[in-house]
């Protein structure tokens, strides 16, 4: 009987030998304990517009599958854009415009001429106006024919301002002043017309190429003998 349990107990422990038992510790993971890697691409412009990009790497347990997600976004810039308007400074000068010389010289003067010249000869009095810088005598003439009336206030000045005829020379680019309140060229003798002065200079070219300055004193009178000589004139080149 204890020779049994002898070799009962020598074969418990031969078998006890030949297993080993393996103890494994299995720690619980969850989500948000999973391994993720991040890469962040950033790519900027110094121009109007910029775009920056964002690419994202997730890897997981092993046999799972990787996700590449890449989001973009896009960002515009605005411009400000400033004007600046030039101002225009305006500047200050007289004008008159008489006809004195006629009335030393009635009977060259055309008949039916008479009725416009004035009594005094002044058409338009010393006036003061203010222009535009870069304004010419014609601009300043044009203004006041418009903006004034005669001594007399005769029907047409009532209606329409002070009478002005002038033609264009293409081959001079000059404006020729030919008739002021009716009185003509040739309407006081065959050399007679209008001529201009500023500061008692008188220019040899047109009124359009003279440009005003402050204080100029211009004054648009008529001669009788075309050259001036009865207006006192003394020529600027």
């Amino acid at each position: 009987m204890k020779k049994y349990i002898s070799l009962l107990l020598v074969s418990v422990l031969i078998l006890l030998s030949g297993c080993s038992m393996t103890v494994t510790k299995v720690e619980n993971t969850t989500s948000d304990e999973q391994h993720i890697i991040t890469k962040e691409e950033i790519t900027t412009s110094t121009t109007s517009s910029a775009v920056a990009s964002t690419t994202v790497y997730t890897t997981t347990a092993p046999n799972t599958t990787t996700v590449k997600r890449t989001t973009t976004a896009h960002t515009t810039k605005s411009a400000k854009v400033t004007t600046t308007k030039k101002q225009v400074k305006p500047i200050t000068c007289t004008i008159e415009i008489e006809c004195k010389t006629i009335l030393n010289n009635l009977d060259s003067l055309r008949p039916e001429k008479k009725a416009f010249l004035p009594k005094d000869g002044y058409i338009l009095k010393e006036t003061t106006v203010s222009v535009a810088e870069g304004s010419t005598v014609f601009d300043v003439l044009k203004l006041v024919c418009k903006q004034n009336t005669c001594p007399e206030k005769c029907t047409y000045c009532r209606k329409s301002g002070i009478q002005l005829e002038y033609v264009y020379t293409p081959g001079y680019d000059s404006e020729y002043i030919r008739g002021i309140h009716q009185l003509y060229e040739k309407d006081c003798g065959t050399q007679s017309g209008w001529m201009y002065s500023v500061n008692g200079v008188f220019p040899n070219y047109g009124v359009n190429k003279y440009t005003v300055k402050n204080g100029d004193d211009i004054k648009l009178r008529y001669t009788c003998n075309g050259l001036g000589e009865d207006l006192g004139a003394s020529f600027m080149g």
